[in-house]
């Protein structure tokens, strides 16, 4: 289990660090380089705490229940419950960012449907059934995230 130490920073030390964390982060301009900064600055146990932390808020937002989470992403229903709570505040950030990246998912699936109805004909040009079937299971494997 990750630790803190046990003596308290004042409340302008903790906003100071806050505010270098802040800097650090965003200058990480790449996946690539988000993930490098990650990895170098955060122990693995935590980077498995945080990734928990958000998959939870966003199974939470795709209306999964809080008992499948639990088992899916093997954390209590405790845990989960916790999070649930910032589901529910209208004010909270995380929340609109999940639910910004569950629209912009569903947009993204619109756009690929439509242009594998346009553009994937099977029996029209060779290659095209594979590329029918391949985008299929991806349709399904969505319906089931969506369930």
């Amino acid at each position: 289990m990750t630790r803190i130490s046990k003596y308290q920073l004042s409340t302008k030390a903790s906003e100071r660090i806050f505010e270098l964390f802040f800097q650090v982060m965003i200058r990480a301009r790449t996946k690539d380089q988000f993930s490098a900064v990650i990895q170098e600055i955060l122990s693995k146990t935590e980077r498995i705490m945080i990734a928990k932390r958000i998959a939870i808020l966003y199974l939470l937002a795709k209306s999964v229940g809080q008992r499948s989470i639990s088992m899916a992403v093997k954390v209590s229903t405790g845990t989960v419950s916790h999070f649930a709570r910032y589901m529910y505040d209208e004010n909270g950030e995380i929340k609109r960012f999940i639910k910004d990246m569950i629209h912009d998912e569903q947009i993204l699936h619109l756009f690929e449907d439509v242009f594998a109805d346009i553009f994937i004909q099977p029996g029209v040009k060779l290659g095209h059934w594979d590329a029918f079937v391949k985008h299929k299971i991806r349709q399904e494997d969505r319906a089931l995230l969506d369930a």
